[in-house]
């Protein structure tokens, strides 16, 4: 399990593992804790997300209404989690909430940061809630956050990795082959 890898030795040991599940060289990592998570989204001004359904999660305290939401970082942190939004509380429910919410926070990034000038002062403010791999200097994340920055959002794709139910019954997800194996390749080839 990626999880696995991350808790026994960290970054270095999940890169490590993604590469040899998927055959695709990884370039480059960035490690967001929930808090830094939180911060960056408040620092964006939130994320908004339209929900098909009212969200209530007694659990965290969480209430959101049907339709359209502005979400702050903490409200956007307890959606990825919740059992009770949409999808439920199985791990492919939240990885896809996880994936909404990572398409409204880059969509977010390219409305707020299109201006250098502003673009540059969030970097400064982020850099220190991110961990890097050694590798991605700033000079490196500011290109790349420029990149996407100007980016049209059609040219912006977010694709779900194919998984199935593990087949031990532990509520866990694994790659569902041939499928996943075709998404890599489009990784591999470039």
């Amino acid at each position: 399990m990626l999880s696995d890898a991350f808790a026994t030795a960290g970054m270095p040991c999940l890169w490590k593992t993604v590469e040899a599940v998927t055959r695709v060289r990884v370039d480059h990592t960035v490690q967001i804790s929930s808090t830094a998570f939180t911060k960056l989204v408040d620092e964006l001004g939130g994320v908004e997300l339209t929900l098909p359904r009212t969200v209530h999660d007694p659990k965290s305290g969480l209430r959101l209404p049907a339709g359209r939401s502005l979400l702050d970082g903490e409200e956007a942190l307890a959606y990825t989690r919740s059992g009770s939004a949409p999808g439920g509380d199985s791990a492919r429910a939240r990885a896809q909430r996880r994936q909404q919410v990572m398409a409204a926070l880059l969509k977010k990034a390219g409305e707020r940061l299109a201006e250098p000038a502003r673009l540059l002062t969030f970097l400064k403010k982020a850099s220190g809630l991110v961990a890097t791999d050694t590798g991605l200097n700033p000079q490196k994340i500011s290109a790349i956050a420029l990149e996407i920055a100007q980016a049209r959002p059609a040219s912006v794709h977010s694709l779900p990795v194919p998984v199935r139910p593990s087949s031990t019954g532990s509520g866990h997800l694994e790659l569902s082959h041939p499928a996943a194996d075709r998404l890599f390749r489009r990784f591999a080839d470039r």
